[in-house]
């Protein structure tokens, strides 16, 4: 059995959970009131515990942004194998499609104001060497001015690149830009549950 075809099994089996469904539970628990008594770290998931629950937060963002753009519901399973961490599934035609999903972040100017969209794009080229269907999401997690055409993709050996992230300070209005590698990438702009 080819490695694809026991990969996509692998797949099958993983428990996938609506984008918009995730969002909306982050929702409620952004919501109470409790939350504002907690440190900031928890509160934004910036703790080693916590890591996984904000990647879940987003991914389920992109994927959400993508459904837009697909015009479909996209479903989420964490799954850490390989180089991903998640498996976005959706249907088109009755043909239900599974794709690889890796999560980097832009982190926030307080945490590391010398990080730059570029050095984080230079990781993947370095760690991605060979990961052709693979497609990775990079949450903007700050205020920067997107010129994508000065962005160096080249030696870039994934399947998609796509760029997320709010550029209002309430986070009530989101964007997805993608795919970068493809020929006519998309922009969509969405409010998330």
């Amino acid at each position: 059995m080819a490695n694809h075809e026991i990969r996509l099994r692998g797949w099958q089996t993983l428990q996938f959970r609506d984008a918009a469904a995730i969002l909306t539970g982050y929702a409620d628990v952004e919501r109470h009131p409790q939350l504002q008594q907690l440190p900031a770290k928890v509160r934004n998931l910036r703790t080693r515990d916590l890591k996984p629950l904000l990647e879940l937060r987003q991914a389920a963002i992109l994927c959400y942004g993508v459904a837009q753009v697909l015009d479909v519901p996209v479903h989420l399973a964490q799954s850490e194998a390989d180089d991903y961490d998640f498996v976005a599934g959706y249907r088109i035609d009755g043909t239900i499609h599974y794709v690889p999903l890796q999560m980097k972040e832009l982190v926030p100017s307080h945490l590391n104001g010398q990080a730059t969209l570029q050095a984080e794009l230079d990781k993947l080229k370095a760690k991605y060497r060979s990961s052709r269907d693979l497609v990775v999401g990079v949450h903007i997690n700050r205020r920067v001015e997107l010129v994508l055409n000065e962005l160096d993709l080249s030696d870039l050996n994934i399947g998609e690149l796509w760029l997320f992230g709010s550029d209002r300070p309430d986070g009530s209005e989101w964007f997805a830009v993608g795919n970068l590698l493809g020929a006519s990438p998309k922009e969509v702009r969405f409010s998330i549950p």
